[in-house]
């Protein structure tokens, strides 16, 4: 099949996908067409970057992964986007035997494609780079569709996509957790100080979230208060470590004018062969016993189950202001 075929076919493929998860392998596929010789490695950043700001010595700070695979990028990998930053340059660039494409739309940079093998023929080159811009464009429009317009985590839209594409490429010595996070008694944030305030509380969890997970954990804005938090450990005491580590940090930082915050966190383990649904309503009977005793807790569905604290039916209890 003849260059441009090939590359109307991957522009067809592309435009038909409506969920970021996807569109690595889809990208991958088409080159692998393109330049059947060539290795190809696709390595992604945990979200967009400005590339304007974004340098070298920000990749310390990156859990950088292939997509795909779902491995970290090899040493001579890693060096080449190093060199790459430190050149500064915006398109297709040889670094040390390697061919390496940004994946930049407008400002924003999402990872990096780099090839490594024969030389690649100057139109070749152009036809890849046509693409490599497209997919980039695409890859923008649907990430920001799939995120929280205020924390920029992930939002609901994308949530059983990443959560069931994390359960099948998790590593066999690993089991996936989730956890729902809550901001305890919320709604008087935003009684006292406003909405613009309760804003900047939830963009400064988000935040901390963020800088205190794994790149290849899952946050999402659940919605309100809410966060859900997906993590592969080795055990559920593992799991409860990480999720109550989380729950301290954010009770112990000093929050602009209301200096003091906390949030309650239930967790389950999730399986595979179990309803998505399932799982998030098992997390939330733990989080429900963490607001009915006390707040500022963290608790475990299955260990709650174990110890006959709770039942696995639905009970209705009146309690006024849980939240």
């Amino acid at each position: 099949m003849s260059f441009p075929n090939i590359l109307a076919q991957g522009i067809l493929h592309l435009t038909a996908e409506h969920q970021s998860v996807n569109l690595p392998t889809l990208l991958t596929s088409t080159l692998s067409k393109f330049i059947a010789n060539n290795d190809i490695n696709y390595i992604e950043l945990n979200r967009g970057r400005s590339f304007a700001k974004f340098s070298a010595p920000d990749l310390k700070h990156e859990e950088l992964i292939d997509p795909v695979y779902h491995v970290r990028p090899r040493p001579e990998v890693l060096q080449a986007i190093t060199l790459f930053l430190e050149r500064r340059e915006r398109g297709v660039t040889n670094v040390e035997g390697k061919t390496l494409f940004p994946i930049l739309s407008r400002n924003t940079l999402f990872g990096f494609i780099i090839l490594t093998g024969p030389n690649i023929s100057q139109e070749n080159l152009a036809d890849i780079t046509l693409y490599l811009k497209i997919y980039a464009n695409l890859y923008a429009t649907l990430d920001a569709s799939e995120r929280d317009t205020l924390t920029g985590l992930y939002n609901r839209k994308t949530f059983e996509s990443r959560i069931n594409t994390s359960l099948l490429t998790n590593g066999s010595h690993l089991q996936t957790f989730l956890g729902i996070l809550d901001i305890d008694l919320f709604k008087h944030v935003n009684d006292d100080y406003g909405h613009i305030f309760g804003d900047e509380i939830l963009l400064l969890v988000a935040r901390l979230l963020e800088q205190n997970l794994k790149g290849n954990d899952l946050i999402f804005r659940y919605g309100g208060e809410e966060f859900v938090l997906v993590l592969s450990c080795e055990t559920s005491t593992h799991a409860m470590t990480t999720f109550d580590r989380l729950r301290v940090i954010i009770d112990q930082y000093d929050f602009p004018s209301i200096h003091h915050v906390t949030t309650s966190i239930g967790y389950t383990g999730l399986d595979s062969k179990q309803h998505l649904s399932t799982s998030v309503d098992q997390a939330d009977k733990g989080l429900y016993y963490a607001k009915q005793h006390g707040r500022n807790q963290t608790h475990c569905y299955e260990s709650l189950m174990r110890q006959k604290k709770i039942q696995a039916t639905n009970e209705q209890v009146n309690v006024v202001d849980l939240w």
